[in-house]
Parts: C-alpha cells; structure tokens; sequence
C-alpha cells in the first residue's frame, strides 16, 4: 500500500487540499512508534518524512495535529539513521521559522549580520592616543 499512498501525496496540486483533509493525522499514525516500542518499517518512515518535508504546512496545521513532538522525537531517537533525522531537523527549522518570526532568505540573514557588525562598531568609543595609552596600562 506505500507505493500507492506515496503516488498520490506526491501530487503538488493537491498538497492544499490534503492537508485541509487532516492528511497529517494519516501521517502521523504511520510515523508512530508500535505499542512494543518499536519503529515503523524505514521505507515507511523515510517516505512519510519526504512528503513532511513536501507539505507546505503552517502552524495553524501543526497546532492542529501537533505533529512536532513525534518530529521531534525522531529527531533524537538513538535507534534512528541520519537522513531520517536529518530530514526532522530541517522539518522543525522549517516549521519553527514563521513562529519565531525569523526568515529563510539567506540574503536577510547577511543583512542581519552586518547591522549587528556595524552597530558594534558604532558603539565603540572613539579613543584618542593618550586615552590609549592610558587604557593599555591600566589593562
């Protein structure tokens, strides 16, 4: 039945209309951990978090199915492998940005970096040379 499943939720066009359809529910049932402890199959899991990474999911989704704590859990789960976590985390660094109200334009990120690099700058006093020289002995 994965094939299938993954076939359809693949489908771009219909991301919106799965996700109004509580399709993370479906999700999240096949992510979660059996009653023994155990994981689901690694196709399953590596498929469900491929088409996680897909979804263009917002809070109001994740507030609704809250689905991060078991994003969260795969995340740091001993048992897991690195692309599976490795696709969590980028999940939750997806998912966490519009709550924390930080952008994923990388361009941004720079400008933000050189505003904090010139106001460090700018709150230097300005000494002269006898202040100076004066503050390297007393240092």
């Amino acid at each position: 039945m994965l094939p299938e499943v993954v076939r359809e939720l693949q489908r771009t066009d219909l991301f919106e209309v799965f996700l109004d359809h509580h399709i993370l529910d479906a999700v999240r049932a096949w992510l979660e951990p059996l009653p023994d402890g155990s994981l689901p199959l690694y196709d399953i899991r590596r498929e469900m978090f491929n088409i996680l990474a897909k979804l263009p999911i917002d809070t109001d989704n994740l507030r609704e199915v809250k689905i991060g704590p078991l994003v969260t859990f795969y995340t740091r789960a001993p048992r897991e492998t690195n692309d599976i976590k490795k696709i969590a985390q980028s999940c939750i660094t997806k998912w966490s940005r519009p709550i924390l109200n930080i952008s994923d334009s990388y361009r941004d990120v720079r400008l933000a970096e050189h505003a904090v690099d010139l106001s460090q700058i700018h709150s230097q006093p300005v000494l002269d040379a006898s202040q100076r020289h004066i503050t390297s002995l007393t240092n």
